[in-house]
């Protein structure tokens, strides 16, 4: 039982980053070692959104995807060990984030992002002209004409 414990304890050491590590009683180098963990833990999963919404990457740049998916694992910690399971809810986490406010198709487009990379979405509903903002930056093609009209919905089917 006390070892589950100590599970538990090095799990949450891992995973909640704002958990002080200078307040337990550990050595310096278990102290040093779990520093690597929650940074491997951290890098891991950028690495993985990035691959999955690397349009959303693109337009918020390297440094600021980073911080969002950040502050991200902290509010929507993952809940399976399979890491192709995590990023569902980062259209709702950005949709959410104030800094984000003057970008708000970005929490469109990592839906749309979302529903290419999970596979497991028939149909979705976007604003008109996300899909084709999605498809001209996948594409390196101008879009600074397309215009994202929140009134007007449009179907995107996948087969």
């Amino acid at each position: 039982m006390s070892k589950n414990i100590e599970l538990n304890e090095f799990a949450n050491l891992i995973l909640n980053r704002s958990a002080s590590l200078e307040d337990i009683h550990i050595d310096k180098a278990t102290r040093e070692n779990l520093w690597v963990y929650r940074n491997n833990f951290l890098m891991g999963h950028i690495k993985h959104l990035k691959e999955v919404f690397p349009i959303s990457c693109e337009i918020l740049g390297d440094r600021n995807f980073n911080f969002f998916v950040a502050h991200y694992l902290d509010e929507y910690p993952p809940q399976s060990e399979n890491l192709n399971n995590y990023g569902a809810s980062l259209s709702i986490f950005f949709a959410n984030r104030e800094e984000l406010k003057e970008i708000n198709y970005i929490s469109y487009l990592s839906k749309l992002e979302w529903a290419v990379f999970s596979q497991d979405i028939s149909e979705l509903e976007l604003p008109r002209g996300v899909y084709s903002l999605w498809e001209a930056i996948s594409n390196k093609e101008d879009c600074q004409q397309i215009i994202i009209d929140e009134n007007e919905i449009e179907r995107i089917k996948f087969e």
